[in-house]
């Protein structure tokens, strides 16, 4: 199923991919994932601007998952090894026992399948080996492809979680509740 590197984040893999800890190595595409246009167009961040923001990027996410307060995983293609999005659980509500999911992919790959199997694996850990009994996600309500994909595993519109503040306006919620079999 995975094994842990030093950060203890469980490496997950698919048929297709391998879910690792970001590293330092990665600096160059995460400057790419995260400059790129179409990846930021219903994001709410600014654009990363240099290898060298994605160094500091990439310290934090390591000092996040370190911390226990995140989990961050670099998504590659088994047969090229090499970054081609992310995905994360992130703001932990342990009084809830929910947690937020977040991805991104590179244009290129997109289209393909390979967030579905990405989200697959991650959304099995969450429920199955982290014990939450919700998955939240934010997208853009004009992102249908995100859209489409959420809906895919289940996911429904859940408009309690939006924070009005620190979401963008056009953010929409989805929750998903863990199955009782899991």
């Amino acid at each position: 199923m995975g094994t842990q590197d030093s950060n203890g984040l469980k490496a997950l893999s698919t048929r297709r991919l391998v879910l690792r800890a970001l590293e330092q190595k990665d600096s160059a595409q995460v400057a790419v994932l995260r400059s790129d246009e179409r990846v930021n167009q219903y994001l709410n961040r600014p654009a990363c601007v240099s290898v060298a923001e994605a160094k500091v990027f990439i310290r934090k996410i390591q000092a996040g998952i370190a911390n226990n307060g995140w989990y961050y995983w670099a998504i590659d293609l088994k047969e090229e090894r090499r970054l081609i999005g992310t995905v994360c659980l992130w703001n932990i509500d342990l009084e809830n026992s929910s947690i937020e999911l977040g991805y991104e992919l590179l244009p290129a790959n997109q289209g393909k399948g390979l967030m579905f199997e990405a989200l697959e694996k991650v959304i099995g850990f969450a429920f199955g080996e982290l014990k939450f009994k919700k998955i939240v996600a934010v997208t853009n309500q004009f992102n249908s492809k995100s859209i489409r994909l959420l809906e895919r595993f289940g996911f429904v519109k859940d408009e309690s979680f939006i924070d009005e503040a620190s979401e963008g306006a056009d953010d929409i919620s989805f929750g998903l509740v863990r199955p009782d079999d899991v």
